[in-house]
C-alpha cells in the first residue's frame, strides 16, 4: 500500500487539477527551485511507509473527520451556506489532524531518533499527548486574487497580533481557505457584542504574499523539500528565492 508520509491526499486534492492521466499538483521543489507536477497519489509517497493499522488510525481519527469539517468551511467560504460553527468537537478534530500532520514529519523523526531507534509507524501509533493544546482553532478567508500555498510540512507560524512573544499557527487547506490556531485571548476578540463569532477575511493582495512567504521559510527551515500552489503563486515564491540569491537562510 502506498502512503503519504505527511502532506495528506485529502489535501492535494483540493489544490488539484485534472489531466488525462488524474489529478496532479504543481509544486515548488526546493531543492532545485523548479516547479512541478505530480499526481496526488504520488506526491510524498512511500511504498508501506505506515502499517494499516497506522493508516486506519490516521484516517478515521484525522483526516476523514477533518474532510467534513473542510467541506462545510470551503462551502461556507463560497457562500453556499449562511453560517457555520466550529464546535468544542471540532476544534479537537482540527487539533489532532495538526498533530498527526507534526508528527508525520521528516524533524520528528529526526528529533525522536537522537534518542532511540523509530520509526514513523511507531510514533504515529505511540504518541499520546498534543502539541497544539489549549488552542482555539479558527477560519481565515482568502478573498483576493492570490492564494494560500501549502508546505510540505502542513501548516507554518506567525507573529500573534496582540499576543507578545506569541507565534499562531496557519494550516491552509484550500487556495481560499485556511485555519488558524489562537490563544483565547485572541479568540475572544472576534466574539461580537452579542455573541456572534466573526470570521476574518483577508482582502489585500500583500497579506497573502507574506503568508505564502513565511509558508517558504517553515518549510526551507524544517525539511526544506516542497511548497504545494497555483502555478502563479508558486512563481512568486520562486522569484521571491532567486532575488535573495537562493540563499538557505531566507528570512532568518
Amino acid at each position: 500500500m502506498k502512503s503519504h508520509i505527511q502532506i495528506s491526499k485529502s489535501i492535494l486534492k483540493k489544490y488539484s487539477h485534472t489531466t488525462p492521466d488524474g489529478k496532479k499538483v504543481r509544486y515548488l521543489d526546493l531543492s532545485d527551485n523548479c516547479i512541478k507536477e505530480s499526481k496526488i497519489n504520488e506526491l510524498d509517497t512511500a511504498l508501506d511507509y505506515y502499517s494499516e493499522e497506522a493508516e486506519n488510525k490516521l484516517r478515521d481519527e484525522a483526516e476523514t473527520p477533518f474532510g467534513d469539517i473542510a467541506k462545510l468551511l470551503i462551502e461556507f467560504q463560497e457562500k453556499k451556506i449562511d453560517e457555520i460553527t466550529l464546535t468544542k468537537e471540532d476544534n479537537n478534530t482540527i487539533l489532532k489532524f495538526l498533530n498527526y500532520a507534526y508528527l508525520r514529519s521528516q524533524h520528528i523523526l529526526k528529533e525522536a531518533n537522537k534518542y532511540d531507534n523509530y520509526t514513523h509507524d511507531e510514533i504515529i501509533m505511540g504518541t499520546q499527548s498534543n502539541f497544539f493544546s489549549g488552542r482555539m482553532s479558527h477560519f481565515i478567508s482568502n478573498k483576493t486574487k492570490l492564494n494560500f500555498v501549502i508546505p510540505k510540512n502542513c501548516f507554518y507560524f506567525t507573529s500573534s497580533r496582540v499576543l507578545k512573544n506569541e507565534l499562531n499557527c496557519i494550516f491552509p487547506f484550500s487556495p481560499k481557505s485556511a485555519i488558524i490556531l489562537l490563544k483565547y485571548k485572541e479568540f475572544k476578540d472576534f466574539i461580537a457584542d452579542d455573541g456572534v463569532l466573526e470570521y476574518p477575511k483577508i482582502d489585500d493582495d500583500q497579506s497573502i504574499r507574506n503568508l505564502n512567504i513565511r509558508a517558504l521559510n517553515a518549510e526551507i527551515s524544517i525539511d526544506n523539500k516542497f511548497i504545494v500552489g497555483i502555478e502563479s503563486d508558486l512563481e512568486e515564491l520562486r522569484n521571491y528565492i532567486i532575488s535573495v540569491n537562493s540563499s538557505p537562510n531566507i528570512g532568518q
